[in-house]
């Protein structure tokens, strides 16, 4: 499997990665097997609904819900967010959803806050081992990892956003952006 979607290069269905594996690899996978295969490895990232890449692909490593996925973003963006930035932030990450019920999970998260102005934010209360608990990875992957991720997932946040409105530089919505094969610096981890 992990062969199969270096391969293919950008997030896909189970059903489309099990396919691949066997034309390509002559491997007969259930979809089911598959399914719970890469839910467990950390190695790959989930994309929402059914769909599975890695991290090279843009992908944020560890959630694998779009609550987990957006607490990650609001967590990565340290300030409160619009929930169609966050969800537009999602998408060109690679990520496929259902708009209400992306709005529904943030909004009945206890991990998060909605504000009058219709932003959300991570609850002042939450402490950042209790938002990491619950993810693939979870803390035990070391306080360097999280600090990496956490400044990557920030800095590219702020590079596709340029500002926390939902607008890129140009004033393009961010679902026109996508951030594919980008690298951090994992050496201190």
């Amino acid at each position: 499997m992990y062969a199969t979607a270096c391969a293919i290069g950008f997030p896909q269905p189970v059903a489309r990665l099990v396919q691949h594996a066997r034309v390509r690899y002559g491997k007969d996978i259930s979809s089911r097997t598959a399914s719970a295969f890469l839910y467990r490895d950390p190695r790959f990232c989930w994309a929402g609904d059914r769909r599975y890449g890695l991290y090279r692909h843009g992908l944020l490593p560890g959630p694998r819900t779009l609550e987990q996925a957006a607490r990650l973003t609001l967590l990565a963006a340290a300030a409160p967010l619009p929930v169609t930035t966050v969800a537009s932030w999602l998408r060109g990450l690679g990520y496929a959803f259902r708009e209400r019920s992306f709005r529904v999970c943030v909004h009945r998260s206890p991990w998060t806050e909605r504000l009058r102005d219709g932003r959300v934010r991570i609850c002042p209360d939450a402490s950042e081992r209790d938002l990491l608990r619950d993810l693939v990875l979870g803390p035990e992957a070391g306080e360097a990892f999280w600090q990496v991720l956490r400044q990557d997932t920030a800095e590219r946040l702020v590079a596709v956003t340029g500002r926390a409105n939902g607008h890129g530089p140009d004033g393009d919505t961010l679902s026109t952006w996508r951030v594919v094969g980008h690298s951090p610096d994992w050496s201190a981890c």
